[in-house]
């Protein structure tokens, strides 16, 4: 996937954030020919098209399968009626998926050779590799051995929930009908649980948490190794309250979700939630939070590093803001990039970019479901009519787009223009010496090269080619895609 078709997450991630404050962005590399050398191009209908360039190749059958190499990055992508399967990677390693379900992860190490994990959700799940601890096999839940998953060394089960256990350096545990029975621990850390009636977690200088009749009775402490330790108590739903030795900090609930609201002297911070998430006001300074939401009417996030409000050399910060739940906008600083995006659910969506390293700039709008033009600083510009996909995706787009594209037009940045009409009933491909028509079947080529009629790309034809440094010129029929 390229960066661009990343919007769209990103929205949902400011959503989710705007109600529970979480989120992330992340950039793919290129899955397209791109660069400004020269392409040669060959289209048949809505069906089929390649694209090649000096040290990469495309080719597409519309919208079974489809192909991108790039030689000097040694990276492929390929797909199979995308989404349902694409993989991806280069020599030292490759990720496929076959609709999120069958999922497969190749690494090769130096030291070690290739380690293989392959996951069937949630049933199948196997390893192989050179060393013990690649190799696992877990058919769930009938027995499993899974190493250096899910942040643990090691869990395995047997008939599971009936037995399974974990461990991750020096720490080991054990459950009996999980979650029901559990018993753990280290030379420093202790855990035992009979649910719902007691259980009891503890990390020697560093925390206790305590239950009975889960969740009604629950308390305990946290950060004993530091300066300031800080206790909880609660009687669900009833009370609960959190809150500092030192006094500097103090957090309440009642009727849990419902009310809550708290301070922190130390970073400034105060947090005010009533009715649950319908209504909710926070200030903090280390990190820097400011938020008001008034559910589903209002809404306001802004979280970064101290100082981001006013600084953004670097400084991460992110600003998310809805007006009702269908109009949405959202703000990213960053070391690696700034971003604007807006939306009115669901018919406009707006995405610019800027990416810092790069020094470029990508822009992305669409009205849904009649139009989509996306852009950047390197001369690319696309304008697509009809964009029947409801989200961004370059992919998608690129793979099922023509056989619903009305019109469909494209600048490249090597200045190569394309243009195309109902479906890919006719195109046109043009530079400023070059031009290639596609319609029905037949493609008219005309370069300082080669100037001809085809077929079928060769199935029946004529061509006219020009050597220019022994300044000939042959005549070539071709047929069954021979050259005669």
């Amino acid at each position: 996937m390229t960066r661009r078709s990343n919007s769209m997450k990103r929205f949902f991630q400011a959503t989710f954030l705007l109600v529970l404050s979480g989120g992330a962005l992340y950039a793919r590399p290129s899955t397209t020919v791109t660069g400004e050398t020269k392409r040669d191009y060959y289209e048949f209908l809505f069906l089929f098209d390649k694209t090649s360039a000096p040290g990469q190749s495309e080719w597409i059958l519309h919208p079974f399968a489809s192909r991108y190499s790039n030689m000097e990055r040694s990276y492929t992508f390929t797909t199979i009626l995308y989404p349902i399967f694409y993989s991806h990677g280069t020599y030292r390693w490759n990720r496929w998926t076959f609709l999120y379900l069958f999922t497969g992860d190749d690494i090769y190490h130096d030291d070690s050779g290739l380690e293989e994990d392959n996951f069937i959700t949630p049933i199948l799940y196997w390893g192989t590799g050179e060393t013990e601890r690649e190799r696992y096999f877990s058919v769930f839940p009938f027995y499993g051995r899974i190493k250096n998953k899910l942040s643990y060394s090691e869990i395995n089960y047997v008939m599971f929930p009936l037995y399974s256990g974990w461990s991750h350096k020096d720490y080991s545990a054990h459950g009996i009908l999980w979650p029901i029975v559990m018993w753990g621990g280290s030379p420093t850390r202790s855990d035992f649980r009979i649910f719902p009636f007691f259980s009891r977690k503890i990390h020697t200088g560093k925390y206790e948490r305590y239950s009975a009749l889960w969740p009604i009775f629950q308390w305990g402490v946290e950060g004993l190794d530091q300066k300031d330790p800080r206790h909880m108590f609660m009687v669900f739903p009833f009370y609960g309250r959190k809150w500092s030795e030192s006094g500097q900090m103090t957090a309440h609930t009642v009727l849990w979700p419902l009310f809550s609201w708290g301070h922190d002297d130390a970073t400034n911070g105060f947090d005010l939630n009533l009715f649950w998430f319908l209504f909710q006001y926070q200030v903090n300074d280390s990190p820097l939070i400011r938020k008001l939401i008034i559910f589903p009417f209002y809404g306001r996030y802004v979280f970064g590093s101290k100082g981001s409000l006013t600084d953004q050399s670097g400084i991460y910060s992110q600003e998310y803001s809805f007006v009702t739940p269908f109009y949405a906008t959202m703000r990213t600083s960053s070391a690696l990039l700034e971003s604007n995006s807006k939306y009115v659910v669901p018919v406009f969506m707006y995405d610019q970019t800027y990416y810092r390293k790069e020094r470029e700039t990508e822009t992305y709008w669409k009205i849904w479901p009649l139009v989509s033009t996306s852009s950047d600083s390197n001369g690319r510009f696309e304008f697509r009519s009809l964009s029947l996909w409801p989200f961004r995706s370059d992919e998608f787009e690129r793979i099922w787009g023509p056989l619903y594209s009305v019109v469909t037009y494209r600048r490249d940045e090597n200045e190569e223009k394309y243009f195309s009409v109902l479906f890919r009933l006719y195109s046109r491909k043009w530079s400023s010496d070059e031009e290639h028509h596609f319609f029905v079947g037949f493609n008219y080529d005309n370069t300082p090269d080669v100037t001809g009629v085809e077929f079928l790309g060769g199935f029946l034809g004529f061509r006219r080619e020009y050597n220019r440094e022994d300044r000939e010129t042959k005549n070539r029929v071709r047929l069954l895609w021979f050259s005669i």
